[in-house]
């Protein structure tokens, strides 16, 4: 009897650590993840010197925000189809800047971010992104509008049956 109480003790927290979210490992050093928020991102697993290291905030444009719609992978390659959502953009980036810097001083970086960085604009400027992420060089490439997406699918020799849903 003890046992079985202890057992499904143990359950329960197994179960109740991850209750409502989602991650599944892609290939080379990317997660997806699924958030209780219904945010779906694509993640790159860093170590926190780099973090550290990086006063240009490099390191934040190795993610794809919400709102991730498709993605599919093989070990070269994980093509990203996103829907971006500035709103959590901004919440995500705080998210992340919050690791280093008070709170006040990562929203004044966010919001900076997002409105002035070259590569955020960019970003919203699309109703719909693409993205392409090449793990042999570990490189990614995006946001792209989707013909110019072909063309760089194309480019790679990213193999016929790695497609996204509707390409």
């Amino acid at each position: 009897m003890r046992n079985n109480i202890f057992l499904l003790i143990i359950m329960c927290s197994f179960f109740s650590c991850n209750q409502g979210s989602l991650s599944d490992k892609l290939s080379g050093s990317y997660t997806y993840h699924e958030g209780l928020n219904g945010y779906r991102d694509i993640l790159k697993n860093k170590n926190i010197e780099s973090i550290t290291n990086d006063r240009n905030f490099e390191y934040l444009k190795e993610n794809i925000y919400s709102e991730v719609i498709d993605y599919c992978y093989n070990e070269d390659f994980i093509l990203v189809k996103q829907k971006p959502n500035k709103k959590y953009h901004i919440k995500a980036l705080l998210f992340e800047l919050e690791d280093i810097y008070s709170s006040s001083r990562s929203k004044f970086l966010a919001d900076s971010l997002i409105n002035n960085d070259v590569y955020y604009k960019q970003i919203f400027d699309n109703e719909i992104n693409y993205w392409i992420i090449d793990n042999k060089n570990e490189i990614l490439l995006g946001p792209f509008q989707k013909k110019k997406y072909l063309h760089k699918r194309n480019d790679l020799k990213i193999p016929q049956e790695l497609e996204l849903k509707q390409e």
